[in-house]
């Protein structure tokens, strides 16, 4: 080989070196993709006598998402802000992988809501904010019911979200 020959390698080589240097290959970790199995409710308040959760996830079929009736009841105990009576019920969520590991509490999920319930959010009967809600009495005797999905914002299989049926009840009227 010429000297310029080994010459123009050597530029070659110094170059790349250079552009790689200045450009930067970027180094990604393999990050391995958990794909969630299911999402359990667990709810809580301050009067446990002002619900009842039915888990109807026991008997779901392969493939179906969990199922879970609530009912909420209102009656004279609860707290009144506005001149109306206020039931808080917290959902909590616990997201397993297909792996068997439990998810952090930080795992980001979403909420769907059905049409019955974007309505009562908008009266303000409902509010509803990271998994915590609040209930306003609506002044009448009329029961409501409304439902909304809990589902993972990544990887999951089919029937892995939970389904919420929420049935509101006033005892006063």
């Amino acid at each position: 080989m010429s000297k310029t020959t080994i010459a123009i390698i050597i530029v070659l080589y110094a170059v790349s070196i250079f552009l790689v240097g200045v450009f930067g290959l970027t180094i990604k970790v393999y990050e391995k993709v958990k794909y969630v199995k299911e999402i359990q409710i667990e709810v809580e308040a301050e009067d446990k006598e002002s619900f009842k959760l039915l888990d109807n996830s026991k008997t779901k079929e392969i493939g179906e998402d969990n199922k879970y009736n609530l009912v909420a009841y209102f009656y004279n105990k609860h707290q009144v802000v506005d001149g109306k009576k206020q039931l808080q019920l917290n959902i909590l969520n616990h997201v397993t992988y297909t792996t068997g590991d439990l998810a952090a509490s930080n795992e980001k999920i979403k909420y769907v809501y059905d049409n019955n319930m974007q309505t009562h959010i908008d009266n303000g009967t409902i509010v509803f904010n990271n998994g915590i809600l609040l209930l306003n009495d609506p002044g009448t005797e009329e029961l409501f019911v409304f439902q909304f999905r809990i589902s993972p914002e990544h990887a999951s299989i089919n029937g892995s979200s939970a389904i919420v049926t929420i049935t509101v009840v006033n005892f006063d009227y």
